[in-house]
């Protein structure tokens, strides 16, 4: 087995066993070798995101504990300490996101996985960034999404790159921007533009299809009734 191949079989049982740190690391070490392997891209943006969750989590659970009690200040100064890495590794999985996502001859599902991911990052970048830092990351996570749709438009209406793209930028309008009409209005789209169009894939995309369907119409449902809308027809297992 030549380095680049044993790195990548290292990070990956790393991360099946919940070693998130060291596949971070073993990942970095493939990056070394030049451009990603689709596979290898996919192993090294959940690596990633496994992490940034992880902190993530770590922070709401720090603060929630922590509400009105005598070491708030020292709680938010360990939240402040681990937003930090978060901003870190965002920047850090961005960077290589654009590198992939800036090839020429990047296309189809490929360049709707690198712009999906730059996304993804900006997109936890903002949530933990405040003031200028906040607006200059979500404008970054509005452009990656748009490039992310519109290589996503050579893809089948109901394909899973497709859906995903839709699910995250309407999350990232609804969380980040606080526009739920828009949210509503760009997930329920994306849905009905799927519906007729789930019967016609490949197998394996057909369950990855369905589970972003039901993450599509749980969010379309949650917004329009703050909405306080109809949003009539939008249980696709019915039509």
């Amino acid at each position: 087995m030549d380095q680049r191949k044993d790195f990548v079989a290292r990070a990956r049982m790393a991360r099946e066993a919940g070693r998130t740190t060291d596949a971070i690391d073993f990942m970095r070490k493939v990056t070394s070798f030049g451009m990603l392997l689709r596979h290898e891209g996919e192993l090294y943006a959940a690596a990633f995101k496994v992490a940034m969750k992880e902190l993530l989590a770590a922070c709401q659970l720090i603060d929630q504990f922590s509400a009105e009690k005598p070491h708030r200040s020292v709680a938010e100064e360990y939240i402040g300490r681990l937003q930090s890495e978060i901003r870190s590794l965002c920047r850090e999985c961005r960077a290589v996101a654009d590198a992939h996502a800036e090839r020429e001859t990047l296309v189809g599902e490929e360049a709707v996985f690198w712009h999906r991911v730059s996304g993804d990052c900006s997109r936890l970048l903002a949530e933990v960034s405040v003031a200028f830092d906040r607006d200059a990351a979500a404008s970054q996570a509005e452009l990656s999404y748009t490039a992310a749709g519109l290589a996503a438009s050579s893809l089948s209406p109901a394909h899973p790159g497709r859906l995903a793209i839709a699910l995250n930028f309407s999350l990232f309008q609804a969380e980040i921007m606080g526009d739920l009409a828009r949210a509503c209005f760009i997930a329920k789209g994306a849905l009905d533009d799927a519906i007729d169009f789930v019967p016609t894939l490949a197998q394996h995309h057909k369950s990855q299809a369905g589970r972003l369907l039901h993450d599509l119409q749980a969010c379309i449902l949650e917004w329009a009734a703050v909405l306080q809308i109809d949003v009539a027809g939008c249980d696709w297992e019915d039509r």
